[in-house]
C-alpha cells in the first residue's frame, strides 16, 4: 500500500521478494535465476493491485509462485489517499496511468505471454475500467425469480515455476441483479465456483 510503488515497479518488486524471502520461499531455477528479477517490475504495470498465490507445503513454501493482478480504480484512488501531498502533487488514477490493464497487456504481449488476438478479446469482456463493456448481458429466471447476469473479466494471474514456461491465465467472474424483487434491486457479485479460466 505504498503510493511510490506506482511509479518505480523495480522497488514494488524488490520489496514483494523480501517478503517472499521472509516467508521461506526461494526460487530454484539454476537455468534461469533471475527471470522473476527481470520479468516483474514490467508485470507490475498498468495494474491496480495483486495478490500472490504461494504452495506451503508440511516441508515449506515451494518455488512455484503466482501473482494475481487487478485492474480496480477504487483501491488505486485507496492507495492514493495514503500520501499526504497528494493534492499537491495532483495525484489520481489518470496521472499515473493506473489501472490501465491496456498497458499490462502490451507487456504480455511483449514477454510473449499473449498474443495480439486474445489482448484484445481480454479489453473486450470488460476488464478493470471496462466493465461496462462486458460480455453481452443474459436474462434468466429461476422459477418466479428473475435476474440479470454477465460474465466479465475479474484478473490476470502470471504463474512461474522452475523449469517451465511462465503462464498467464484470465479469470473471469459472473455479476447478476435481481430484477423482479420488491425495494431497490440488490446486485452481488459471484465469482464462479469453478474457475473460469483460459491461457493468455
Amino acid at each position: 500500500d505504498n503510493p511510490g510503488w506506482f511509479s518505480d515497479t523495480a522497488q514494488w518488486w524488490a520489496s514483494t521478494k523480501q517478503l517472499l524471502h521472509d516467508l521461506g520461499w526461494v526460487w530454484t531455477d539454476t537455468n534461469r535465476p533471475n527471470l522473476l528479477d527481470e520479468y516483474m517490475p514490467q508485470l507490475l504495470a498498468g495494474i491496480s493491485h495483486f495478490f500472490l498465490a504461494i504452495n506451503l507445503m508440511a516441508t515449506g513454501v515451494t518455488p512455484k509462485v503466482g501473482f494475481e493482478m487487478y485492474f480496480d480504480k477504487t483501491s488505486v484512488k485507496e492507495i492514493l489517499d495514503e500520501d499526504p501531498k497528494r493534492k499537491k502533487k495532483k495525484l489520481t488514477p489518470e496521472s499515473i496511468e493506473r489501472p490501465r490493464p491496456d498497458i499490462f497487456l502490451d507487456v504480455l504481449v511483449k514477454l510473449g505471454l499473449c498474443s495480439e488476438e486474445k489482448r484484445k478479446a481480454a479489453l473486450d469482456g470488460g476488464i478493470g475500467g471496462t466493465v461496462s463493456e462486458g460480455f453481452k448481458v443474459t436474462k434468466m429466471k429461476v422459477g418466479n425469480m428473475k435476474f440479470r447476469t454477465r460474465v466479465i473479466t475479474n484478473h490476470i494471474k502470471v504463474t512461474f515455476e522452475p523449469g517451465k514456461p511462465v503462464e498467464a491465465k484470465l479469470y473471469s467472474a459472473a455479476q447478476y441483479a435481481w430484477t423482479n424483487q420488491r425495494g431497490p434491486k440488490k446486485k452481488a457479485r459471484l465469482e464462479s465456483t469453478e474457475e473460469i479460466r483460459n491461457e493468455l
